[in-house]
């Protein structure tokens, strides 16, 4: 997976599990809308925006910034159901990898 697309999703996971919106977002972190629209769009990869603000929307996520950048965050599966005539989109937790002697038996 590309770092921007890793990154991309990263963001937009985390704002659907706060239940916010782009707006709320990108007011939280003090940037234009635009900006974080693009950051999250994959437009603009945020690690080549400032470090002060990459640090800021990474917060106003509630994630941690060193987590971010190690990429030690995990994307879950994306559902999307129709109920009622509306469009919901969720992220499923990945299964954990068993790694190491025990996974091999």
């Amino acid at each position: 997976m590309d770092e921007i697309k890793e990154t991309r999703d990263a963001l937009f996971e985390h704002r659907i599990k706060l239940g916010m919106t782009q707006k709320q977002i990108s007011e939280r972190a003090g940037i234009s809308i635009s900006q974080y629209q693009k950051f999250e769009g994959g437009q603009r990869n945020i690690l080549n925006a400032s470090f002060r603000t990459a640090c800021r929307v990474i917060e106003a996520l509630g994630m941690n910034v060193s987590e971010f950048y190690h990429k030690e965050y995990l994307l879950g599966e994306i559902k999307i159901e129709h109920i009622g005539g509306k469009r919901y989109l969720y992220r499923l937790p990945r299964k954990p990898v068993q790694r190491g002697r025990r996974a091999r038996q």
